[in-house]
């Protein structure tokens, strides 16, 4: 069941009504009436400090949140959804068992968070480096592939970031659930419809399926360059400083430019 902040603010408006009732007549209290009084007052404090969160407060709740996606981001990218359970995710972030019911409701939303917090934001960050790449160049089509390629691989995510992503990514592909269509719609469709505008001005002989083919050909060959490091870098004994990130944004951008090219004079 999805989190509902309002039952806790219900259920607290509720026990303020009977605490009032009890704190009006309580100056008259004595015995154990006057501490039934006493740890009502008590109680109401406590509830109060809980519901109008200190600046302070609300900040480590904040930290809270964040650590619950983080860690939980890392174990179900090297598990999976079904590998990993909300124990062993709130103990690895240090946070109490119940953290991620207040903070998500469920495990489900908590991994349906991780994409939308985190993921998508990633692949928008690639996106918004795409726009500024595009804003300084010519309207061409190999300023279009370079800027594409250069938001991708010198884009914004660290090696982490880039590692984590890569695994959510490829788990979804062969094991998609509820995330998947999140990262379709949200992450994937807008950089390949941004793709596929941008190169149809310069292909004007392509039919809008033969760019979409394009633009999907093109992100899936710089998406592998950019997360396949590693198999990259056993095969050409090259490591990803500048210099090769260069080397293999030329390759990218003459192989597509020749590719589109041979297209459209068809």
């Amino acid at each position: 069941m999805p989190h509902t902040p309002f039952l806790p603010m219900i259920g607290y408006f509720a026990l303020h009504v009977r605490l009032s009732i009890i704190l009006n007549v309580g100056d008259g209290l004595k015995g154990p009436a006057a501490s039934i009084f006493s740890f009502s007052l008590s109680f109401k404090q406590s509830f109060d400090t809980t519901v109008h969160m200190e600046p302070a407060a609300a900040s480590k709740d904040l930290d809270t949140r964040k650590r619950l996606l983080l860690t939980a981001e890392e174990l179900f990218a090297d598990r999976g959804f079904h590998g990993v359970g909300v124990r062993e995710i709130t103990s690895a972030a240090g946070v109490h068992l119940s953290a991620v019911n207040y903070h998500f409701g469920s495990k489900d939303d908590l991994y349906l968070g991780v994409f939308k917090e985190l993921f998508i934001a990633r692949a928008r960050q690639v996106r918004n480096h795409f726009l500024a790449r595009l804003a300084k160049a010519s309207p061409s089509a190999r300023s279009v592939i370079r800027a594409f390629a250069e938001a991708v691989l010198f884009g914004p995510m660290d090696d982490r970031e880039r590692s984590v992503h890569y695994r959510l990514l490829a788990r979804e592909m062969t094991e998609p659930t509820e995330a998947f269509k999140l990262i379709s719609r949200h992450a994937v469709q807008p950089l390949i419809e941004l793709l596929t505008e941008r190169l149809s001005s310069c292909f004007p002989r392509l039919s809008p399926e033969e760019l979409s083919f394009a633009a999907m050909s093109l992100f899936a060959q710089i998406i592998y360059f950019n997360f396949a490091r590693a198999k990259v870098t056993a095969i050409t004994g090259r490591q990803y400083d500048r210099h090769f990130k260069e080397r293999l944004v030329n390759h990218i951008v003459e192989f597509s430019l020749k590719g589109l090219e041979g297209l459209n004079a068809r």
